[in-house]
């Protein structure tokens, strides 16, 4: 099985990342997972869509089979049982070893959604609209205008 280290980084895994470094970043993106359940990794996508001006309306259904086979059918099964794991010293490493496992489900999550977006097209204008449509497809939920805000922030 590759590690994240074996696995060709890609520009939206890059941009995640990168993102994924600022602590408002992360705090905005926990929150919107633990309030809404929206899969991050969806919701980056939408995102890096929308910085690169590509539309996703039209690829709902195929994001939404990306996430059912990475987010929803190892993701978040091992981040339960990593949360079950409890916090003493013998246990800690098979929490690391989960941890590495959703890290290495949640990278080929990245990796299949970057292949889907290599034949989208580009929108010619930037608006807002474009980042509100691009988060309701890569999610499948409609954000309100807080987080669509917070979210803004995050692209600027």
């Amino acid at each position: 099985m590759p590690t994240t280290a074996q696995l060709e980084p890609n520009p939206f895994w890059n941009f995640s990342l990168a993102l994924w470094e600022s602590k408002q970043s992360q705090t905005i993106f926990l929150k919107i997972q633990d309030e809404l359940n929206i899969d991050i990794v969806s919701l980056l996508f939408g995102l890096w869509c929308t910085k690169q001006s590509y539309v996703l309306n039209g690829q709902e259904d195929t994001i939404a089979a990306i996430r059912a086979q990475w987010h929803a059918r190892l993701v978040v099964p091992i981040r339960r049982v990593r949360n079950k794991v409890g916090s003493h010293i013998e246990e800690t490493h098979v929490r690391k070893k989960l941890l590495e496992a959703e890290l290495l489900a949640e990278q080929l999550q990245h990796t299949a959604l970057y292949k889907l977006s290599c034949n989208l097209k580009a929108y010619e204008n930037k608006d807002d609209m474009l980042l509100f449509q691009n988060i309701v497809a890569a999610t499948g939920k409609q954000m309100n205008e807080h987080i669509l805000s917070d979210l803004r922030k995050i692209l600027a």
